[in-house]
């Protein structure tokens, strides 16, 4: 608009006018010089720029790369990626606790099946046996064969210290199986117990003390004819067990004690009682359990 009025002024008759709007034309005529804006290159995701910087740099420099990480968990505390980073940098530094601390946060989120069965080997690495039996009871729930048979083991091999109350590396055993004859309307009560502890990290070797009683509900011991039908005595004892392969099921044992009998035999109570043998072992699922015993 500007122009066509100081155009219009260009043919007026008074010269001073006519001369200032020739100039302004002028000045209108002139190209507008660009003005650049100077701004800041942003990515357009800010932490997949991150994640791969962290990718790069993990095996040569992973005290930085933790740092990455912890600068998008700073922004974004429920990153799984970066959790699942992060837990995985804790357990090679064999920072266990760090690691479970980390997992049980992405666990939380996502109800994965094998984050829960990562948290039950690093549980069970902690001595937490009783959540890594939890956690994988929970990935055992799975649709994926392998993960399922891999928890069901490791269910299997922690059953025990569901009931186990003494800490690491202290035990207790103790078995009661009582028999029924009818033939012979015999009840019998054999009865083992232990407690000892174990003498390395892998609980292969053994140091115990230990009683065994066998007692039946017939035997009589009359002084003058004694009716015996088992063999009626309670044996206190010291031993050891070694079991020289960690994935083999054989134990190699020796025990030395006093047997004291639980009726009168004409003999003195109390005899030594020197033993010593093999037990193997075998299980298969949960409820199959094999076991063998050669003594000397």
């Amino acid at each position: 608009m500007a122009i066509i009025y100081f155009t219009a002024a260009a043919k007026s008759n008074d010269l001073k006018i006519r001369n200032k709007s020739l100039l302004a034309l002028k000045e209108l005529q002139k190209p507008v010089a660009k003005v650049t804006i100077a701004t800041k290159t942003i990515p357009a995701n800010l932490t997949d720029s991150e994640l791969n910087q962290f990718y790069q740099i993990k095996d040569i420099n992973p005290e930085k790369a933790k740092l990455i990480l912890l600068k998008i968990l700073t922004r974004e505390p429920d990153n799984v990626t970066a959790l699942k980073e992060l837990g995985y940098l804790y357990l090679q530094e064999n920072d266990n606790e760090n690691a479970y601390a980390v997992f049980k946060q992405v666990y939380a989120i996502t109800h994965d099946y094998p984050i829960a069965a990562q948290l039950g080997y690093i549980a069970d690495k902690l001595n937490y046996q009783h959540q890594a039996y939890k956690y994988f009871a929970t990935a055992s729930h799975t649709s994926d064969p392998k993960l399922k048979l891999i928890s069901n083991n490791a269910m299997t091999n922690l059953a025990g210290w569901n009931t186990r109350f003494l800490p690491d590396p202290y035990f207790i055993d103790y078995y009661f199986s009582p028999l029924y004859f009818s033939r012979f309307d015999l009840g019998i009560f054999p009865l083992n117990a232990r407690i000892g502890v174990y003498l390395d990290q892998h609980h292969q070797v053994e140091l115990y003390g230990g009683m065994r009683a066998t007692r039946d509900d017939r035997t009589s011991g009359s002084a003058i004819s004694p009716q015996i039908y088992e063999d009626n005595v309670a044996v206190f004892s010291i031993g050891s067990r070694y079991q020289p392969f960690r994935r083999i099921p054989v134990s190699f044992y020796g025990e030395i004690g006093r047997g004291y009998d639980l009726i009168y035999r004409f003999r003195d109570r109390w005899r030594s009682d020197i033993r010593g043998g093999l037990l193997s072992g075998a299980i298969w699922g949960k409820n199959l359990f094999r076991w063998f015993q050669f003594s000397l």
